[in-house]
């Protein structure tokens, strides 16, 4: 057992031209749990009985912004809300739990984890590279050492070896340099491994093929986020090479500029608003249009936009949608909502994705008409910005085919059009 029973953070944020103390985070210690898989207790979170606390600094209150619905902008000591065991922006910038043993590998375990952290704490404070975590917040702790800033993974030189590290692991070899490497370049949420690399001297994000995926993943998110722009939609840039024999795919980020300053972001699943109660209805596209109509910084533009991704999602069913998947950042006035970034196109995928208000889902992306008006257009605009997508996703085929989509892929990705077009 840690002679610490708690761990006292400063929460910092760089989104600004000078470093400001948003405020303080406090994280109970627990038994040792490097290996980070207890089947005893599987929980991402603190176990009961071990509440987290945060508190904003008195001149952050003044002139700052909440970070996210469960942690107004109160001098109170904030606690998780009823039901959770965490904070919104915490879990933001996790690392999703089916990726950690890769960090608690008893071959070569990361030396930033903490033994007597939560699975949260090493998650989504301990294990992030210091400059490549999502977002602009940065976490200080005088009571334990300060993370080591290792070196960026850079495209130009160690692009084969991540390639050939992360297939080495997905066969279950557990060998020390491709350990090392997938640690340094793997920083970023998400259920399939997201990488952060630097491609042209900026961070940008890396996906790579998995020997279990059936079609060539990374060239269908890139087709994905060709077609979102051909559609009118905001995306960040996405580029498509090849490498040792397959497909990478890189796209820059949406919490970096254009010189890779971080931005500060957020997650529609932090910023909207929730109810308490015995069922809660989970809140859907709906609370994208409130959160830009409450705190947005250019409303007008944001909401047009937030309704034409909406239309595009349900276009190919928006099974793998979530508030997650949602990001704003913040601009001096409130908050932008941020380019599009992925979208999932999985046949077998059996998700529900978002409904509208708690609880009609889209069957078509013709149901979205009515809904139109909530975020600041005519019906009329948008059947017509229906009209143009259609037109888009007419030629899906000539676009796969254009970038070098194997023609079994397309075959196999057709009954997945033909049902929802």
């Amino acid at each position: 057992m840690s002679s610490l029973s708690a761990r006292m953070y400063r929460v910092y944020t760089n989104h600004l031209p000078e470093r400001r103390l948003i405020g303080r985070l406090v994280v109970p210690c627990h038994e040792s749990t490097l290996s980070g898989t207890r089947s005893n207790n599987p929980s991402f979170f603190p176990s009961s009985g071990a509440i987290l606390q945060f508190q904003y600094d008195e001149e952050w209150l003044k002139s700052g912004f909440s970070l996210g619905f469960d942690l107004p902008l109160t001098h109170a000591i904030h606690r998780p809300r009823l039901g959770k065991s965490s904070f919104s922006f915490l879990e933001d910038r996790a690392l999703s739990s089916p990726n950690l043993p890769l960090f608690f590998n008893s071959s070569h375990p990361d030396p930033r984890a903490l033994q007597d952290a939560s699975k949260l704490e090493n998650a989504a404070i301990r294990l992030l590279h210091v400059e490549d975590a999502l977002g602009s917040l940065v976490f200080e702790c005088e009571n334990t050492p300060k993370n080591e800033a290792f070196t960026r993974v850079r495209s130009t030189l160690e692009l084969p070896d991540l390639i050939y590290a992360y297939h080495t692991i997905e066969r279950g070899k557990s060998l020390i340099a491709p350990l090392a490497l997938l640690q340094r370049a793997m920083t970023l949420p998400g259920d399939r491994p997201v990488f952060s690399i630097e491609l042209d001297r900026l961070p940008q994000t890396l996906h790579l093929r998995s020997m279990n995926d059936p079609i060539d993943r990374p060239l269908w998110g890139h087709v994905a986020l060709l077609m979102a722009k051909r559609c009118g939609l905001r995306t960040v840039k996405s580029t498509l090479s090849r490498a040792m024999g397959e497909s990478v795919w890189f796209t820059t980020r949406a919490d970096r500029d254009s010189s890779g300053r971080p931005l500060m972001l957020l997650t529609g699943a932090t910023l909207a608003m929730r109810s308490d109660g015995p069922r809660p209805l989970k809140p859907g596209y709906l609370a994208i249009a409130d959160i830009l109509n409450r705190d947005g910084a250019s409303p007008t533009e944001d909401l047009q936009e937030a309704w034409c991704r909406i239309a595009f999602i349900a276009m190919t069913g928006g099974s793998s949608d979530s508030l997650k998947r949602w990001q704003f950042v913040r601009a001096p006035l409130g908050w932008r909502l941020a380019p599009a970034y992925t979208f999932e196109w999985n046949p077998n995928d059996t998700r529900h994705g978002l409904t509208m208000d708690g609880r009609k889902r889209l069957g078509m992306p013709e149901d979205a008409l009515q809904y139109a008006p909530y975020f600041g257009l005519t019906v009329t605009e948008a059947k017509q910005s229906l009209m143009q997508m259609r037109r888009v996703f007419s030629d899906w085929q000539d676009i796969a085919v254009e970038v070098g989509a194997d023609p079994r892929d397309v075959a196999y990705m057709a009954s997945f059009f033909d049902e929802h077009l």
